[in-house]
């Protein structure tokens, strides 16, 4: 929520509204009962026509017209309900409710899963120290990389691999040699680049050879059978069957040389009819389409096409496909969500809101109709993952999106994760340690294992479309059965202060109303659910199905409403037994009232022998007559007036 320091609220210095005083009607001298706008009158009160003073009402009597039974307004209350998150998180305001993605979104989460079992909140797994390992390795470099049933996780100049239950170290070719940067599987071959070197290590053989004849760092993709190699503003293309042998760089032709020292290539992918390159230079990011052609078995390219520039404050730091239509785009502004095109072109949206990434394009894993992709705050300052839903968008093209798995916070920052099945990930995060020296570890998260000790969601914020005042009374909260562990309920104001409101608890049961006791009115208010797992089984959490919090409106001075009731004849006579008026006078008097009135400014009013003197805006008049008035002109009768107090 958005705050301003340092500024004073002031009353306003004057009425919005201009202040009826007087009206043109020229009225006569006596003891009038009431002056209304400088016109005099007489109290008619009766027990037929009463004069009363209440104080002003504030609850509408409405009609129930949302999609969603009971969600605007029930026996005088407003309510506001969600049974489904998957929408995703960044929406600031529930509002407006009728759109079904908004009533499907959220604020802020952490440690919770919102996607992969729409309709419910529960824990994400717990990241747990790699099994069999010594945890803690000294390095500077680490990245992780996904094999055909196993991973690989390099740091420094070594890489372990593990597949199908077999676990082998590789060394990198003597202790001088320089840290690994990438790990890229290629089909048989896992691909480990470091500076003027690439290892081809065959993981099903263990046999080894080397890329060389370049100088710098290359960044590697594997697309369409094929090695995409880049150095700098250089790219060359490497055939899946030239990785048995040796290859030397320096006696082949780059098939793309932009020819600018500025430039440099971050990635690759594929597309159904092309390659797409994506680099930065001096004048912004780009991304580059090499279109395929039809001729034989392993197509070759022809020139870049750029189909794609970003802004200028905008570095492109990686790209990866999916399903053949879809394109992630790593920025260091965020993400965007990408298309295919005719013709190996791509049309791509706006940010999406999401966190940027600490990777590039070879560290967004897939799985479903989601991708992910590291992040440095995953929710409580710890590092962790993101995942955006491909199948959710709004209006503007913008992708649902929400964190996902983080290691503790101890664990320092995470530089790389994956995606190694339905809520499992693998990550490893770098820290200082003692000495200054870099310590690095890895983690698994597995929900069959271990469920986060706690996670939270934070919703919208609820005013229910208008910025009046209202209480906030009460809280429904339910979860889905058996109930395990806790959730912890509490209220968020507009400075994001929080107030628990209490736990829902096994002992109590799936669901519970907790009441809000606000001390005072406010325009909005958000919900914060913590949920714990279960103290006797760490792989069980609770599972939350939905909320509905209930208000009425209030306003912190209601004011009074005042029914006048007025005599309206041609001839009347005062208390002192004065008697005034003439024939017509009663039109008149009325013709007057209305005019003033039916413009809808506030009037002065002055109560003479009650003492009471007011501003007030008139909600409604009326002229009743029962019977004509004998000796007169026939308009006469008692008029009254509901002034609402200002």
């Amino acid at each position: 929520m958005t705050q301003f320091l340092n500024d004073e609220i002031h009353d306003v210095p004057h009425d919005l509204y201009v202040v009826q005083n007087t009206s043109d009607f020229d009225s006569p001298e006596f003891d009038a009962d009431y002056i209304i706008t400088g016109i005099k009158w007489l109290s008619a009160a009766s027990d037929e026509y009463p004069y009363q003073r209440t104080l002003t009402k504030v609850l509408k009597d409405q009609v129930d017209t949302s999609d969603e039974p009971g969600d605007n307004s029930l026996q005088g209350w407003w309510t506001r309900s969600q049974t489904d998150w998957s929408g995703g998180a960044g929406q600031e305001y529930m509002e407006p409710a009728t759109d079904d993605l908004v009533r499907r979104m959220f604020w802020r989460s952490a440690g919770v899963d919102v996607f992969t079992r729409p309709g419910f909140v529960r824990l994400l797994p717990e990241a747990r120290y790699g099994v069999g390992e010594t945890q803690w390795r000294p390095g500077s470099v680490t990245h992780l990389a996904k094999l055909p049933g196993g991973w690989v996780w390099t740091v420094d100049n070594r890489a372990w691999f593990s597949v199908d239950g077999s676990t082998w170290e590789v060394q990198g070719q003597g202790g001088a040699k320089a840290s690994f940067t990438t790990a890229v599987a290629a089909g048989e071959h896992m691909l480990l680049g470091r500076p003027d070197e690439v290892v081809i290590h065959h993981w099903k053989t263990h046999n080894q050879n080397h890329i060389t004849g370049f100088t710098g760092v290359p960044v590697l993709t594997w697309v369409k059978q094929r090695l995409m190699l880049s150095v700098g503003d250089k790219v060359w293309e490497i055939p899946a069957g030239d990785l048995a042998a040796d290859v030397d760089l320096s006696s082949k032709t780059p098939i793309v040389d932009m020819k600018d020292a500025s430039w440099a290539f971050v990635g690759a992918t594929g597309t159904p009819s092309s390659i797409l390159l994506a680099g930065s230079g001096g004048s912004g990011s780009a991304i580059l389409s090499l279109v395929l052609d039809d001729k034989g078995a392993l197509p070759t390219l022809t020139a870049p096409i750029e189909v794609a520039q970003f802004p200028n404050n905008e570095k492109i730091l990686g790209i990866a496909s999916y399903l053949g239509t879809y394109i992630g785009i790593l920025t260091d502004k965020g993400v965007r969500v990408g298309t295919v095109s005719d013709g190996g072109g791509l049309v791509y949206g706006p940010l999406i809101g999401a966190p940027s990434s600490v990777g590039d394009g070879n560290d967004i894993s897939m799985y479903d109709r989601f991708i992910f992709y590291p992040v440095a705050d995953a929710g409580d300052g710890r590092g962790g993952m993101a995942i955006v839903d491909l199948s959710t968008a709004d209006e503007d093209g913008r992708n649902a999106w929400s964190t996902w798995i983080r290691v503790p916070k101890d664990a320092g920052m995470v530089v790389d994760a994956i995606v190694t099945g339905e809520r499992k990930a693998m990550l490893v995060s770098v820290r200082v340690g003692s000495g200054g020296q870099q310590e690095v570890m890895r983690w698994e998260a597995d929900p069959d294992v271990a469920l986060e000790e706690k996670g939270w969601l934070s919703t919208s914020w609820v005013r229910y479309g208008t910025l009046e005042k209202k209480y906030f009374d009460e809280v429904k909260v339910v979860c889905d059965p058996p109930m395990a562990g806790r959730v912890g309920v509490f209220a968020l104001d507009d400075e994001v202060t929080s107030t628990s409101l209490g736990h829902l608890t096994a002992e109590i049961g799936q669901e519970a109303t907790f009441k809000v006791n606000g001390r005072k009115s406010v325009t909005d208010m958000a919900l914060r659910f913590e949920l714990e797992r279960s103290t006797s089984d760490v792989k069980s959490g609770p599972v939350l199905a939905a909320w509905n919090l209930r208000a009425w409106p209030s306003v912190d001075s209601r004011g009074e409403t005042v029914v006048l009731p007025l005599l309206c004849f041609d001839f009347e006579r005062d208390s002192f037994g004065v008697k005034v008026g003439y024939e017509g006078y009663a039109k008149d008097r009325w013709n007057a009232l209305v005019d003033v009135l039916s413009e809808g400014t506030g009037v002065q009013v002055v109560e003479q022998h009650s003492g009471f003197k007011y501003t007030a805006i008139a909600e409604d008049v009326t002229f009743t007559q029962v019977a004509p008035p004998t000796g007169a002109s026939g308009f006469g009768g008692i008029t009254q007036v509901m002034f609402r107090t200002t």
